[in-house]
């Protein structure tokens, strides 16, 4: 067997030495050894360049790593956005209560007023009071009808400032959302243009490096067709086609990883601006709600 491309350029020389020496003493006709170990040099450097490809593509998957984590962080930022904006329609909810529950209150109020002028009225025929007390209960129920009036209209002009609050907070909140997924699609559409290059390169290397490699195994299999050691050359040749092969598996197996993790940030970012989605479905009911509460006033 040849040495391995671990091994140091000593041991190598040394190995080539043994064979040109075994070579002469077995065979009484000359080979051209000189090309053969050209040729096994150039196979070994293209192993080791195989290897720098393949740490740089763990480089880049590291990197794409990075750039996850830093996608989980912002969506988790964007989640817990979501959840303030829940709080605030919530709160919003309970004012609308609030407020529905203080109209019923005044319908009812107004309902009493009503009964209560009646009742006066029909006293004040029946009874005929002094007018002294006549003009009191009339101005004490026209304190309350003012007070009732004038608590309704402070009511009305919170309910608009908190409306305008809430519609305001909701635009810059959903705009700033738009604006973290628009930047999110571009960083994956980088990756996938990155990653879609680097595939293109390594398979024209490795297809330039097998064309290669079938034109030196051809060459030296018509050299060596004469001789004893052409089945251990032959051996020798399937070896390293099988560990370029070897590497050529690996490379493909590291950049389908890397494909892997692009679509699952695809459908991560995906899922995210479905619930964003989903959240803000529920602000515009709302918002016509308070339309139609401020129509009926």
């Amino acid at each position: 067997m040849l040495p391995r491309s671990g091994r140091n350029k000593p041991e190598t020389e040394k190995y080539i030495l043994k064979l040109l020496d075994m070579k002469m003493e077995t065979s009484n006709e000359q080979i051209d050894l000189g090309e053969f170990v050209n040729d096994f040099l150039s196979w070994q450097k293209t192993i080791k360049n195989l290897a720098k490809e393949n740490s740089y593509v763990k480089l880049q998957y590291a990197i794409i790593q990075k750039q996850l984590q830093k996608s989980q962080i912002a969506e988790k930022t964007a989640n817990e956005k979501c959840v303030q904006l829940r709080e605030m329609v919530n709160k919003l909810q309970t004012t609308l209560d609030i407020r529905n529950n203080l109209q019923d209150e005044n319908v009812k109020l107004k309902k009493q007023i009503a009964e209560a002028k009646e009742i006066a009225t029909n006293l004040e025929q029946a009874s005929n009071p002094p007018l002294s007390l006549i003009k009191s209960h009339k101005c004490q129920m026209n304190e309350a009808i003012k007070n009732l009036e004038a608590s309704q209209q402070a009511h009305a002009v919170e309910v608009r400032r908190l409306q305008e609050n809430n519609q305001l907070q909701n635009k810059r909140e959903v705009a700033l959302l738009e604006k973290g997924i628009q930047e999110k699609n571009g960083e994956i559409r980088k990756l996938c243009q990155k990653l879609s290059d680097m595939e293109r390169d390594k398979h024209t290397e490795i297809v330039k490096l097998r064309l290669e490699y079938d034109a030196k195994l051809l060459k030296a299999q018509k050299s060596n067709s004469k001789q004893q050691s052409g089945s251990m050359a032959t051996v020798n040749n399937e070896i390293f086609r099988k560990k370029l092969q070897y590497a050529k598996v690996q490379a493909e197996k590291e950049v389908g990883v890397l494909k892997n993790k692009i679509m699952e940030l695809e459908r991560k970012l995906m899922q995210q601006s479905r619930t964003n989605q989903q959240d803000f479905q529920h602000v515009p009911q709302k918002r016509r709600r308070l339309s139609t509460i401020g129509k009926e006033r």
